[in-house]
């Protein structure tokens, strides 16, 4: 387990190296990738937490890559927002173009901030994983749950159906427990420990990617709707804007219903 957990950072660390000057430079896939690789992180983070009985310094990890993984959070999003845009004015036959500029003009607004962050967390990067990798031994050299890569999967599929049996049951956090489980089935793909699980792993992913599908149109509504205040658009820019919003609403609703009946109950 430990072998597989060292490589595994060690080639998070790689991944995080390579894509910050892409990231630098606002590149929409650097940027995905930068946060994704961050997010896997943070799930090792919590793997050996759970893995130690929480003798862990994972709090203390995470306050170090929060700044740089919201920064990074903030131009994703708006870029996401624009990726939306082709697809949404085919639908509704409306002239977004307005919108593309609005997004194109926060995420160049964006940039010097980001600059300024990079640089900082560029001198971090070895220490923060230098320390994961310290946690990974004393996790490994002290009190530690037995079995603990499998019944880790255990516990995040039972949050899933937690979530599932509620009234009112959240994609959010189905989705980012389906994405930890991904991220730790991976970590340990040399490893006999999950090969059990192997079969499911292509439909965790296929689960979590269209849950992000939804999720990117959920948050672009909101966009939009703070969007209604702006100063600086006349009354035609506002009509789209109320016809493009009441579209993604009736649209991500269907999608939410269709998404939880396909999540499977155990």
């Amino acid at each position: 387990m430990v072998n597989a957990l060292n490589k595994y950072v060690k080639f998070q660390k790689s991944k995080l190296i390579e894509s910050i000057k892409g990231t630098v430079n606002i590149e929409d896939e650097a940027i995905h990738d930068f946060r994704v690789t961050i997010n896997k992180t943070r799930t090792i983070l919590d793997f050996i937490d759970y893995w130690s009985y929480g003798n862990s310094s994972k709090i203390e990890i995470y306050r170090q890559l929060r700044p740089i993984f919201q920064r990074t959070g903030r131009i994703g999003e708006l870029q996401n927002h624009k990726s939306l845009l082709p697809d949404l004015s085919a639908q509704t036959e409306l002239d977004l173009d307005f919108l593309v500029k609005k997004l194109d003009y926060h995420i160049i607004r964006n940039k010097p901030f980001l600059e300024k962050e990079i640089k900082k967390f560029k001198k971090t990067i070895p220490r923060i994983f230098n320390r994961i990798n310290r946690e990974i031994k004393k996790a490994a050299l002290g009190k530690q749950r037995i079995d603990a890569a499998a019944n880790y999967q255990i516990r995040l599929e039972k949050a899933v159906q937690k979530q599932l049996s509620a009234d009112q049951p959240s994609l959010l956090h189905i989705r980012r427990f389906m994405k930890q489980k991904v991220d730790i089935f991976d970590s340990f793909q040399e490893s006999e420990l999950l090969s059990f699980y192997k079969e499911f792993r292509a439909e965790w992913d296929i689960l979590e990617s269209s849950i992000g599908i939804w999720h990117d149109q959920m948050i672009f509504l909101q966009w939009l709707i703070k969007g209604l205040k702006w100063k600086r658009i006349n009354d035609e820019q506002y009509k789209i804007m109320m016809k493009l919003i009441a579209h993604l609403r009736s649209s991500t609703k269907r999608m939410e219903k269709q998404l939880i009946r396909s999540i499977p109950r155990l």
